[in-house]
C-alpha cells in the first residue's frame, strides 16, 4: 500500500492547493504552427470547426458565449462552434485579451459561432448532428476524429477553444469534438467537480457509443486530461460492458471499413496528467483499455504541482506522477507511459500536454500510429521524453 506519507494538508493548504490543482484549464500562456483552415467565417481569419456533445445544463443565453453552466443535465446536447486562430497564433498558447483590451479574431482564439444541433431526449435527436459529423469525416483524409474530455474546473467556453488550440497545435486533420461534462469552473470545486465526473460516465460511454456506430470515422482517438481521465477510464470501460451486452457492433457490409469494424473500437487513447488512483487505474481499468483500444499512453510528469496536491487531498499516488508499479508494461506492450518531466516547465506543471510544443509533437505522432521506438524516446523502467544534448 503506497499510501502517502504527509500528513493531511490544513485547511489554508487545501484551499491554496485548489488553486494550483485545477486540472482546469487557467490556460497558461506559452506557445504553434499554422495549419489550413477547418472552417472560414466570411472576412475573418481561419477558424476550427469543433462538434461537442455535453450534459452541462443550459443557462438558457442566447449570445455565443455562455450558453452552459456548470450544472448537470439528464440531456446530452450536440451542436457545433467555430473558433477563431490568430495569424500570429504560437505552439502551445491560447491568445487571450487583456484587461482592457476588446477581443478580435485577428489576435486571440475567440468563439465566433456555437449553434445547439439536437439532442439526446428522442430517439432522433443525435441525427443533424452525426450527419454533420459523417460529412466532416469524409473530408478528412484519415477518416478520424478526437474526443477531447477535459479536467476540473473548466467552464464550456474554456474548453472549447482548448480543443480547437489542440486540433490546430496537433496538425489534426481529422475532426475534433469536446466532450464537456458538468464541471463548475471554480477553485474551490474540487469535490463538487469530482462528484460530476462521476455522473456523466454513462453519457459518455453511450456517446462513445454513437461515435464508434455512427461517425463514419476509421479511427476514433480521446484524449482525457487530469480529472477528465476518470471520466475516459470508467466511460471506456462501460462502454465495453454496453457493447458486449449486445454481443459486439456489428459493422455494416458493402462500405469502407470503420471504427465499427476494428477489433479496437478507439485507435489512440491518451491519458495526460490523469487526476487518477494509481492503485485503482491498475486494478479497475487496465483491462478494459486493453480491449477497447489500439493503444494507451499515459503522460506524467514528477513536476506535477497540481497533482501533488491531490495527492494530499487523496491519500494516494496519482497516476499523471508515477508510473504502473504493478503491471508489466513489456507484457502489456499496448499500454506505454511516458515521462515527460523533463519538458514539464509550466509554472503549475499541469499543463505540459497542452502548452509545450515537445510534448505537443510526439502526441501528434502518437496519433499518427507511431510507437515510442519509432518517436525516438529512450527506454529505462518506462519510456521518457530527453533533451538532445
Amino acid at each position: 500500500m503506497r499510501r502517502a506519507r504527509a500528513r493531511r494538508a490544513g485547511t489554508f493548504l487545501v484551499v491554496a492547493g485548489l488553486c494550483l490543482l485545477a486540472g482546469c484549464e487557467g490556460l497558461p500562456r506559452l506557445a504553434p504552427n499554422i495549419l489550413p483552415a477547418m472552417g472560414t467565417p466570411d472576412g475573418h481569419p481561419p477558424a476550427v470547426r469543433v462538434f461537442f456533445a455535453t450534459d452541462r445544463a443550459p443557462t438558457g443565453a442566447t449570445a455565443i458565449g455562455g450558453r452552459f453552466s456548470g450544472g448537470r443535465s439528464r440531456t446530452v446536447t450536440y451542436g457545433e462552434a467555430l473558433v477563431s486562430i490568430p495569424a500570429d497564433h504560437r505552439c502551445g498558447r491560447i491568445e487571450r485579451p487583456g484587461l482592457l483590451e476588446v477581443e478580435s479574431p485577428a489576435r486571440h482564439v475567440k468563439l465566433m459561432d456555437v449553434k445547439v444541433v439536437g439532442n439526446s431526449r428522442s430517439d432522433d435527436g443525435a441525427d443533424a448532428f452525426i450527419e454533420a459529423l459523417q460529412a466532416q469525416v469524409a473530408r478528412s483524409s484519415r477518416r478520424e476524429v478526437l474526443v477531447f474530455v477535459h479536467g476540473y474546473a473548466s467552464p464550456f467556453d474554456d474548453m472549447l477553444r482548448r480543443t480547437a488550440q489542440l486540433a490546430h497545435d496537433l496538425q489534426f486533420d481529422g475532426v475534433p469534438v469536446l466532450y464537456s461534462w458538468p464541471s463548475e469552473g471554480l477553485l474551490l470545486s474540487y469535490l463538487v467537480d469530482a462528484s460530476n465526473s462521476e455522473w456523466t460516465v454513462p453519457y459518455f460511454a453511450r456517446f462513445l457509443d454513437l461515435l464508434v456506430r455512427r461517425s463514419g470515422a476509421e479511427h476514433i482517438h480521446v484524449i482525457g486530461h487530469s480529472m477528465g481521465t476518470r471520466v475516459v477510464s470508467r466511460g471506456v470501460r462501460d462502454y465495453m460492458a454496453l457493447r458486449g451486452g449486445r454481443g459486439g457492433l456489428a459493422g455494416a457490409s458493402g462500405r469502407r471499413g470503420t471504427a465499427t469494424d476494428s477489433p479496437y473500437p478507439l485507435d489512440q487513447v491518451i491519458l495526460a496528467a490523469a487526476d487518477m488512483d494509481v492503485d485503482i487505474f491498475e486494478r479497475d481499468y487496465v483491462p478494459s483499455l486493453l480491449e477497447a483500444a489500439r493503444r494507451t499512453t499515459i503522460y506524467m510528469s514528477r513536476k506535477d504541482k497540481a497533482l501533488g496536491i491531490s495527492l494530499q487531498l487523496n491519500g494516494y499516488d496519482r497516476l499523471g506522477r508515477t508510473d504502473l508499479p504493478n503491471v508489466d508494461l513489456d507484457d502489456l506492450k499496448r499500454i506505454e507511459v511516458v515521462d515527460a518531466t523533463e519538458y514539464d516547465n509550466d509554472l503549475v506543471g499541469h499543463y505540459y500536454y497542452a502548452s509545450n510544443p515537445a510534448v505537443l509533437a510526439d502526441l501528434r505522432r502518437v496519433l499518427r500510429g507511431e510507437a515510442p521506438q519509432e518517436r525516438e524516446l529512450q527506454r529505462e523502467f518506462i519510456y521518457r521524453m530527453r533533451r538532445h544534448q
